[in-house]
């Protein structure tokens, strides 16, 4: 029996962008000179989008991404029972779509819940919404990325997301991994996780506890980066501290820029 070799996914880390997320901490305590001081191994980055005309300094970052484009509690209310609080939902989303792009922000996270599909009426409204913004994604050449959870509280979860890809019909809705690192087992396989959704992944982003202790290693990234380079992936992979203060900061900063080093020092990167 003939065994075909698989490449090592050291392989691919000197083709991967890597980048930090400060979705998860307290941004309002960040200065706007915050990614202007990250060290040279991160090359993209990722703020919230709904913080009106208040950016970060980002030059020399690229690329950059705009995650959660609606305001979590404003998501949390819409429904079809209500359809102008969709039409205003719809029309301050074309609104942030046009100013990030003004901005040279060209992607985006619209924080829908996948875990949700198994409502036909979560459903119409998700597709209604990329529907309503489908005009703007085109006019701006706008990636809009939907997050979907690794481990999922379900397989039927992922083969919900396959479907739901599917009916969009929308060439800018892409996918984001949110990959909860610490909550996967040793040995994880990423195919079994999450390998259908695949071919429309855009953007993985690796989700730990900061301020509990947690750290990434190179055993969370590599069979990601492994797996998703045989579909073309290149990143960008964002490193994203949960945390409720910005104590650890400098030190979460630090050992995610180790971890980079260490990664490409693998790899053969000089």
């Amino acid at each position: 029996m003939i065994t075909m070799l698989q490449p090592s996914p050291h392989k691919y880390v000197a083709e991967t962008l890597f980048g930090f997320s400060v979705e998860k901490l307290p941004c309002g305590e960040l200065p706007a000179d915050f990614f202007q001081e990250l060290p040279e191994r991160f090359s993209a980055a990722e703020l919230p989008g709904y913080q009106g005309d208040s950016y970060f300094q980002l030059e020399d970052l690229n690329p950059v991404h705009a995650c959660s484009l609606i305001e979590p509690e404003l998501l949390e209310n819409l429904s079809m029972r209500f359809p102008g609080l969709v039409r205003d939902c719809i029309t301050g989303l074309n609104r942030i779509i046009a100013s990030l792009s003004e901005h040279g922000i060209h992607t985006g996270v619209l924080n829908i819940d996948l875990s949700t599909l198994f409502s036909a009426e979560q459903e119409k409204l998700y597709l209604t919404i990329l529907r309503g913004v489908a005009y703007q994604l085109e006019l701006h050449s706008f990636t809009l990325l939907i997050p979907f959870s690794v481990p999922s509280a379900s397989p039927e979860i992922m083969r919900q997301a396959v479907l739901f890809f599917r009916k969009t019909l929308l060439p800018w809705v892409k996918l984001r991994l949110d990959i909860h690192a610490h909550e996967l087992n040793p040995g994880f396989s990423p195919e079994d996780l999450a390998g259908d959704l695949f071919p429309e992944v855009r953007s993985i982003r690796f989700m730990y506890l900061a301020d509990s202790g947690n750290v990434l290693i190179p055993e969370h990234i590599l069979p990601w980066i492994a797996s998703l380079a045989r579909y073309g992936f290149r990143g960008p992979c964002f490193f994203a501290p949960m945390a409720s203060s910005l104590n650890g900061l400098p030190a979460w900063i630090s050992a995610n820029e180790s971890l980079i080093s260490t990664l490409e020092k693998d790899s053969g990167v000089s």
